[in-house]
């Protein structure tokens, strides 16, 4: 019989059927050429054969080996026989075995999740080898393809074995598909045409952006706006509520930072740590895009990237302020509350103002952090107050302008034909400059504006229009640039 010694050990195991069409012959010149004259048989379709008509002798029987098929059995290549006249002599077999294949595609993993999705293409000039001495490296004489354009390869010339089908890995790429990051342990049959052996493949990717100080507070990073350095940014994975720190990062001297080792396929946070309270965010925000509200730790971006993304630009943009106490300046006519209550007590009230004046309007300047009354350092002009007395002399407008980016936090006012109002201490009454003790306040919502309209049929302070005082205070919130 000529049989398929599938698993190439020379040894006709069960399941190993009979291959047709094969010639055996005997070789009476030993030339190991089928001869004119030299008898033979062609196997049947179950591989059997019968050899007539032989010559008495001792004759070599040996088969006409066919292209790309290696002989296992008999080891010599040959059986040996003593012919006899009348001898039938049987179990002269011979098995034989051909080479296996290999193929599958190389694909480049996206979102690294093992599985070959839509869209995800094939990587080209990618070796896959059948790793015959189990080294983990390509050997020569271990088969091997490179993929082609589409990703696809073939692997032939496999001889029968079980073997590790491995990928040779390129710097910078990690192996998502097979689990194990090869197919171990693949039986191998003579003829075998194994198929959908495919390997995924994904590299990290990146998220990058800058910190920078927004000083038109608009959320956008415009060309004038710095960056600014040091500061921690924090990549977070989990979900809002449940976020586990991954790794920070300070901004360098440009405000630039960059998360390069980001695992495609997560879901991942991105924020930034204030570092205090006098910061405020305004990038991003509720409008922005991949912006998420993560409560205590203030907007941050939410990102779930592809192999090889560079997700750029996510910037993080703030501002810094502080509170101050201001008053109201009017540089010729102010007089200091150290001379009106007495030491350690700041600001001003200004006049007196005559009706005259009023209408026209008198325009002061608002001055935060003035300290002890240094006249010579009256503090920062954050903006002005603007006094007019209506055409029919009915009602006083006070109107607070702040100058940009500075806003009023609250306002109180007093106008009347004292310096300030006064309060009873014991039997007398003394001026006072506490803004609570003021008749006209106000607080809310910061704003770059704010009016007070004073009714004078209802003020009992007001009793003579040509000798008015006034005393402006407001809390403001400073924006400032901070290196």
């Amino acid at each position: 019989m000529k049989f398929h010694d599938l698993d190439a050990d020379g040894v006709k195991d069960a399941g190993e059927m009979g291959l047709a069409g094969w010639t055996i012959y005997v070789d009476y010149d030993d030339d190991d050429v089928k001869d004119a004259g030299e008898p033979s048989a062609v196997t049947g379709a179950d591989g059997t054969y019968t050899i007539s008509g032989i010559n008495l002798g001792t004759w070599k029987v040996k088969e006409v080996l066919q292209a790309g098929w290696t002989q296992s059995y008999p080891a010599s290549g040959y059986h040996e026989e003593t012919f006899t006249s009348g001898a039938s002599l049987t179990e002269n077999d011979f098995g034989n075995w051909t080479t296996a294949t290999k193929s599958g595609m190389k694909y480049h993993d996206l979102n690294a999740d093992g599985d070959q999705d839509a869209g995800e293409l094939g990587l080209e000039g990618w070796v896959i080898f059948v790793d015959y001495d189990d080294d983990g490296a390509w050997d020569a004489g271990e088969p091997k393809a490179t993929t082609a354009a589409d990703g696809t390869y073939t692997i032939t010339g496999i001889v029968p074995g079980t073997y590790d089908v491995v990928e040779e890995l390129s710097a910078g790429w990690f192996n998502s598909d097979p689990g194990g990051g090869m197919y171990a342990n693949e039986v191998f049959v003579s003829d075998a045409d194994l198929t959908g052996n495919d390997f995924g493949n994904w590299q990290y990717a990146k998220k990058s952006g800058y910190k920078f100080l927004d000083m038109d507070r608009d959320g956008v990073r415009d060309g004038d706006e710095p960056g600014l350095s040091g500061w921690t940014i924090k990549l977070w994975k989990g979900s809002p509520g449940d976020l586990e720190l991954v790794t920070s990062m300070l901004t360098d001297s440009n405000g630039y930072y960059e998360f390069p080792a980001i695992k495609p396929g997560i879901t991942y946070y991105v924020t930034e740590e204030l570092p205090n309270t006098m910061w405020v965010q305004t990038c991003p925000n509720s409008s922005t895009p991949d912006a998420v509200d993560l409560g205590v730790l203030g907007y941050g971006y939410m990102i779930n990237l592809d192999s090889q993304e560079h997700h750029a630009n996510n910037n993080f943009g703030n501002w810094y302020y502080h509170d101050e106490t201001a008053w109201a300046y009017d540089p010729d006519r102010f007089i200091e509350f150290n001379t009106l209550i007495g030491p350690n007590n700041w600001g001003w009230s200004n006049g007196p103002y005559t009706k005259a004046e009023l209408l026209a309007g008198i325009e002061l300047e608002l001055r935060a952090g003035v300290g002890q009354n240094d006249v010579e350092n009256k503090g920062a002009l954050v903006g002005h107050l603007e006094m007019m007395l209506s055409a029919d002399e009915k009602t006083i407008t006070v109107r607070y302008i702040m100058t940009s980016p500075n806003m009023l936090e609250t306002a109180q006012v007093w106008i009347g034909n004292t310096e300030l109002p006064k309060k009873k201490t014991g039997k007398t009454y003394v001026m006072t400059n506490a803004p609570g003790q003021f008749p006209y306040k106000w607080s809310g919502s910061l704003l770059t504006e704010y009016t007070f309209t004073i009714d004078l049929s209802k003020d009992k302070n007001i009793k003579d229009l040509n000798s008015l005082y006034l005393a402006a205070h407001a809390d403001v919130r400073m924006f400032e640039e901070i290196d």
